[in-house]
């Protein structure tokens, strides 16, 4: 499960609370910040998601590449996942310059230790690519068009029987 929220607002009191409710394993929920948000930068809101990542969260930082994202976010931010935004998947077959900026950010994620979760997987060569190169989660209509949460239930209770 992945809970998007606000970088200013990753650890308010309500968020707390959800938490303190929570009777699963905290280490299969995640909450993603913003590559892009400027809000990013604040020592604050890093410290708020080092709390989270205390409590047992997991974290990711969703469209990485885009917008105000920096190299630099990857050293200091306390994050499991990095998702390539789609706009690089999207195109990267015929786009031999996305292909390369694919492979630089999986191989430094690898090297710090970060998982990639390539977004916008829409084919079986986009897939294969990937999967080549490195990247081992993935979101995309290759797999599955967004769903409604009692689509998804029914769907995970026959999987799962």
């Amino acid at each position: 499960m992945v809970i998007d929220c606000c970088a200013h607002d990753v650890v308010s009191k309500a968020t707390r609370k959800i938490i303190a409710l929570i009777t699963i394993d905290l280490r299969s929920i995640s909450f993603q910040v913003l590559a892009y948000s400027k809000e990013v930068k604040d020592d604050s809101v890093i410290e708020k998601m080092r709390e989270l990542k205390a409590l047992g969260l997991g974290s990711s930082l969703d469209e990485f590449g885009t917008g105000y994202s920096s190299l630099k976010y990857l050293s200091i931010l306390p994050v499991d996942y990095i998702k390539i935004d789609q706009s690089f998947v999207r195109d990267m077959i015929p786009n031999k310059s996305k292909n390369s900026i694919i492979i630089a950010v999986i191989a430094i994620a690898r090297s710090l230790g970060i998982r990639v979760i390539s977004e916008g997987v829409e084919t079986i060569h986009q897939f294969e690519y990937l999967t080549q190169e490195g990247s081992s989660l993935f979101q995309g209509f290759y797999f599955s068009e967004p769903v409604q949460v009692r689509s998804f239930e029914e769907a995970w209770c026959v999987l799962t029987e």
